[in-house]
């Protein structure tokens, strides 16, 4: 799968002495899902095309539906896991997930976040918690890295590691520490 879509516009968008004649997305960053959390539908799709392309919400609600579904599209298709991941019998109380791009923290560079199993503790603190949210929390609580951290990490990655975290909160997983 490719890293990102451009589109070419059949007609270039104006809005205030600028023009725009193409739209190129890409994965989104956890922190850009945060900024699509509040919002559903056809608002969603266009906080999101705006957020990864750097392109305006005005500029992006002038452009023709079909760039904007398959924008989205595009977009949504970056988050996909793979059905088999964690397609295992007992479930590892440890998971280094390899990041597709890494990150900074401080003059450290990530590439692997190295995921532990959650604490009863961790799964109090992050029950209340919804949709983007939540995912950004339980792989901060499980890496130990502070939130501002995994904003930064691929959306598809974060999804992987809460994929992880919900595991265990399946009735009763079995895991190899126990």
């Amino acid at each position: 799968m490719t890293d990102h879509l451009t589109i070419t516009l059949k007609k270039p968008v104006e809005l205030l002495g600028e023009t725009w004649s193409s739209l190129t997305v890409r994965e989104p960053t956890g922190g850009e899902l945060l900024a699509v959390d509040p919002f559903n539908g056809v608002t969603a799709d266009i906080v999101g095309v705006s957020r990864v392309s750097g392109v305006p919400q005005a500029v992006v609600r002038m452009m023709p539906a079909s760039v904007l579904v398959r924008s989205a599209s595009f977009i949504g298709s970056t988050l996909a896991v793979p059905a088999d991941f964690l397609a295992v019998d007992v479930l590892p109380d440890e998971l280094d997930l390899p990041l597709r791009q890494s990150v900074t923290h401080g003059d450290r560079e990530i590439s692997i976040l190295h995921l532990r199993e959650p604490s009863g503790a961790d799964l109090e603190a992050i029950d209340k918690i919804k949709g983007w949210a939540r995912d950004i929390a339980s792989v901060a609580a499980m890496s130990g890295l502070p939130r501002e951290v995994v904003e930064k990490v691929l959306g598809g990655d974060i999804k992987r590691g809460a994929i992880f975290f919900e595991s265990f909160t399946a009735a009763a997983p079995t895991t190899g520490g126990n």
